[in-house]
């Protein structure tokens, strides 16, 4: 599953005395967030002041309070029954988890594919200078 490194909203990076409790509330609401397939598209406001997210599900779009979503009251109008959102949400939790797979091969393919390139670069540059000198 890709993960989005935990932010602050600008309103909560005012108040630097508060720091560490806030980083720790926002890792643990995008750790939710990412649980009940809703995306943020903003930094953690807090506990109680309107997100903006949207749901992975529907593709709706919207401002939430986490603290709503963090009790399990994480359904829209429009979307899902709640009965269908336990399963949809864990076919959208695998599905995240093989992309992030198949984009961590390929990322370790792209290594691979450069470390080569770079040795044999480094490899030919060795070649030309440990050659002996041309006979005229």
């Amino acid at each position: 599953m890709p993960v989005i490194t935990p932010y602050l909203a600008e309103n909560l990076l005012a108040k630097p005395w508060n720091q560490t409790r806030n980083e720790e509330s926002a890792e643990r609401a995008f750790t939710r967030l990412a649980e009940t397939a809703w995306t943020p598209l903003a930094g953690y406001p807090g506990s109680d002041v309107h997100w903006l997210v949207r749901c992975e599900l529907c593709g709706w779009e919207g401002l939430m309070f986490y603290s709503h979503m963090r009790r399990d009251r994480v359904r829209h109008r429009g979307c899902l029954p709640a009965a269908q959102r336990p399963e949809a949400i864990a076919a959208w939790v695998t599905r995240q988890g093989q992309e992030a797979g198949e984009a961590a091969e390929a990322a370790d393919a792209q290594r691979t594919e450069a470390a080569a390139v770079e040795g044999e670069a480094r490899a030919a540059e060795v070649d030309v200078e440990t050659r002996p000198p041309k006979a005229a």
